[in-house]
């Protein structure tokens, strides 16, 4: 069984009652006066059932948050009852905690403006104090690593604060970098795997798993490669800009290719390219028409116009 709280402090951030304890040796909050303090519903139960729940995976028991029952909950229960605030200690299934880590992902997964001060507030203002002493007091602070009072403090110059906070910032700027780079390398191995994979299958243009391959490229190093994507010859058009041209739908143009067997790669007639989907970051599969293809397909758009009333008309074969 988890030990017992074996101190506390009370304080507030933002007209909200935060509840500090030191709970195994480490600052802890009230996992629910967390979440009223930055807005989530239902007296800030709603930031425990997505800890719980759609945030588990995220969430380290004993790491970043406990559950205190049995004799570490009845200490919580003993304190006054205006230092647990507006939450409610008759629950049998536990008391979630928060400690530090805890508090850093919470403001790290909400992305609201509150979360992001209380984890400044905590680190600023309340951490420090607690290392020292092991109280909190907001008429306090920390200055050049001594506690002060806040009218002294106000009156001293801090460029040690100024340099934490570059470095703090800096720190996060290199942390953000880590994190883009490993998404680039699992995009880029996940890639890689399925390009091998139909490679091995046989089923797809040699064409398209070589831009696929400059793709790969491209993710991992962060920038485009456009002198290594395949060229295309000139005259070769796309069905919406053969659209365009012709004053029809792409839907028609897609039915005319379609009907003159023009669907894939043909050697000649049309080829693959990777173009990015509207509105999206997806890659996907284009074609290009050659000069000889778009010339079938304006013939058969003139001698089929599309109709304007039934989007269900098929042009004929001829």
């Amino acid at each position: 069984m988890l030990p017992a709280p074996i101190a506390h402090t009370t304080t507030e951030f933002e007209g909200h009652a935060l509840v500090t304890l030191v709970h195994d040796g480490r600052p802890c909050w009230i996992a629910r006066q967390v979440g009223e303090a930055i807005g989530y519903a239902l007296g800030g139960r709603r930031l425990v059932n997505l800890i719980r729940g759609e945030w588990s995976a995220e969430f380290e028991e004993g790491k970043d948050y406990d559950l205190l029952t049995g004799k570490a909950l009845l200490a919580v229960r003993a304190l006054p009852v205006n230092d647990t605030g507006c939450v409610s200690l008759k629950s049998n299934f536990g008391l979630m905690v928060l400690y530090e880590s805890g508090v850093h992902l919470v403001a790290t997964k909400t992305r609201r403006p509150a979360g992001v001060r209380l984890r400044r507030f905590l680190a600023d203002e309340v951490l420090p104090q607690l290392a020292r002493d092991g109280h909190y007091s907001p008429g306090r602070t920390v200055r050049a690593g001594r506690i002060v009072a806040r009218d002294e403090a106000a009156t001293t110059p801090a460029p040690v604060r100024q340099d934490e906070d570059e470095l703090e910032r800096l720190r996060e700027e290199r942390a953000g970098r880590e994190l883009v780079l490993q998404e680039r390398v699992f995009q880029v191995g996940a890639l890689r795997q399925a390009l091998h994979a139909v490679r091995e299958a046989g089923d797809v243009a040699p064409a398209i798993l070589a831009a696929y391959e400059v793709f790969a490229a491209e993710i991992a190093l962060g920038t485009s490669l456009p002198d290594l994507r395949p060229s295309v010859p000139p005259g070769w058009e796309s069905p919406t800009r053969i659209a365009r041209r012709l004053g029809v739908s792409p839907q028609w143009i897609g039915r005319v290719i379609s009907h003159l067997g023009l669907r894939g790669n043909l050697p000649g007639l049309s080829r693959p390219v990777l173009t990015r989907a509207r509105g999206s970051d997806l890659t996907v599969v284009s074609y290009l028409y050659s000069p000889e293809a778009v010339r079938r397909i304006e013939v058969a758009v003139t001698r089929h116009p599309e109709p304007r009333v039934s989007g269900d008309a098929q042009p004929a074969r001829g």
